[in-house]
């Protein structure tokens, strides 16, 4: 993921990309990589290269289930809306 300047989302299910898309925001880059196949994207892991915002957490809970959220860093709205949800651990 370092090696993209641009806002970059990857999902990986099973081990295997299934979606990766950059684009000018965050919540862009995700809506197109889950774009490419959202069945697969249902309980993957979303990586993204820059910190997660509370907009595209709240999209991303609002879309789909997800086992894990990788990100550099949070916002601390992006926590918050997080830490709403049963099951949620930061590292």
């Amino acid at each position: 993921m370092a090696a993209f300047d641009a806002p970059t989302c990857v999902i990986v299910k099973h081990a295997n990309p299934c979606g990766v898309a950059c684009a000018d925001t965050l919540l862009d880059a995700y809506q197109m990589a889950y774009a490419t196949d959202p069945t697969s994207a249902f309980g993957g892991i979303i990586a993204f290269n820059r910190e997660l915002d509370a907009n595209t957490a709240q999209k991303i809970l609002d879309r789909q289930f997800v086992e894990v959220i990788i990100a550099p860093t949070q916002s601390k709205q992006a926590a918050e809306v997080l830490a709403a949800k049963t099951a949620y651990v930061s590292c």
